[in-house]
């Protein structure tokens, strides 16, 4: 996960301004990135180390490198657009545990985080795809050809394709030469 390191001293004004603010994002992200306060008066060696020229400084850290951050107080508008860029989103954990699901076998149970998700995420084509197999899977292949035909052109790729290929071969399935007889002695004998 993430580190978020605010770089403060005790004479900074606008560093305890931001320090709530900080605060409150991390405590509403619950655990989704670690926020780590470095004193720069009492540990000026990390603060030179990573560059620190003005306080407050925020850094993202990932992998143990610095990979986004700004200096001075910022608005909290701003703190979330950067902060965003590396946290996961909401719709993740969802997607996650839909694709668990699906590799368990148990598309039924499936179908809601993958909705949640797909409806999340603005209908993101990966979670798309995915909601659609577990459609297809569920013998719902109506509303998986609906999903699909929302796709956008540039996104639909060889998973695009195998799953209308696979919908085809479900409805196929569905009017098989034992299938038809049955409904034919259906009809002649109620």
């Amino acid at each position: 996960r993430p580190v978020v390191v605010d770089f403060w001293a005790d004479w900074c004004a606008p560093c305890k301004v931001l320090m709530p603010l900080l605060e409150k994002i991390a405590k509403e992200y619950q655990g989704a990135f670690l926020l780590a306060k470095v004193n720069a008066d009492q540990q000026p060696g990390i603060a030179q180390q990573l560059g620190v020229r003005n306080l407050p400084t925020v850094m993202v850290i990932q992998d143990g490198q610095p990979v986004d951050g700004f200096a001075g107080a910022q608005p909290e508008p701003v703190v979330r657009r950067m902060l965003e860029k590396y946290l996961p989103k909401p719709w993740d954990g969802l997607f996650a545990r839909g694709l668990d699901a699906m590799a368990q076998g148990d598309f039924n149970t499936a179908l809601t985080p993958l909705r949640q998700a797909w409806t999340e995420s603005k209908q993101r084509p990966d979670i798309t795809l995915a909601y659609a197999q577990a459609l297809i899977e569920c013998h719902r292949l109506d509303e998986a050809e609906t999903l699909l035909d929302g796709l956008k052109a540039a996104d639909r790729d060889a998973d695009y394709e195998q799953l209308r290929a696979y919908i085809a071969t479900k409805r196929e399935a569905a009017v098989s030469p034992e299938v038809r007889a049955l409904e034919r002695r259906l009809a002649e004998n109620a």
